[in-house]
């Protein structure tokens, strides 16, 4: 199992709309990748140790690879490469602590370096 943070570039976005319209478009393009579990986080669950009112960050999803992360990697790029494309923001995926950003939606390269990001942090041996 490989638990990945996926995050959305919200710098510079003032427009409470234009950033749901981004987070919604994103996890519709997460959900489509292959991963499992595309959750929201909340914002306690952002701070380590956090607690309080527990509201969603916009734009920054938890999700998990069960099967195979071979086969997730390809259409998980496709999905990263092609949101990056349309909204002109960037994204961050995070494993580890180990952080990997996207801000060009070069198919061919995104899905080669995040099939090694991946495979780099697999723990299915």
């Amino acid at each position: 199992m490989l638990d990945i943070r996926v995050s959305l570039d919200a710098a510079e976005i003032n427009d409470p709309a234009e950033l749901e319209r981004l987070h919604r478009r994103l996890r519709n393009h997460l959900e489509r990748s292959g991963l499992e579990r595309v959750r929201p986080v909340r914002s306690a669950e952002a701070v380590e140790g956090g607690r309080g009112v527990q509201e969603f960050i916009a734009g920054v999803f938890q999700a998990v690879v069960v099967k195979s992360v071979t086969a997730v990697a390809a259409p998980f790029a496709r999905a990263l490469a092609d949101f990056v494309s349309r909204s002109g923001r960037s994204v961050s995926v995070e494993i580890d602590g180990d952080k990997l950003t996207i801000d060009r939606p070069s198919g061919e390269q995104v899905e080669k370096i995040l099939t090694q990001f991946l495979e780099h942090h697999r723990k299915d041996g």
